[in-house]
């Protein structure tokens, strides 16, 4: 109670003291909502740094798995047309 009596009698005595303390105040929560603006800012850029590339490794995986397959379906071509010069060669020779 008398730290109460303390401040409202400082208060009543010297009033810019409160508007400085206020002041303080309102700098300090203007400081914290920038912070909070800056941070959800940089989380939501990271956000879409991070599905960019996300978008990229996909691309490329497809790209990887279609140059798989041609690779899987030519050597397939290659060894069906290697079996068909040797009965070829086969029957030639008969």
């Amino acid at each position: 109670m008398l730290v109460l009596d303390a401040l409202t009698l400082t208060m009543a005595e010297r009033p810019e003291w409160l508007a400085g303390w206020f002041l303080a105040l309102v700098a300090s929560a203007a400081s914290l909502l920038a912070g909070v603006i800056w941070l959800l800012w940089r989380r939501r850029q990271d956000r879409a740094t991070e599905s960019a590339l996300r978008e990229e490794l996909d691309a490329r995986d497809r790209q990887l798995r279609d140059s798989e397959q041609v690779q899987a379906l030519h050597e397939q071509e290659v060894e069906h047309l290697q079996t068909a010069l040797e009965e070829q060669k086969a029957r030639s020779g008969q």
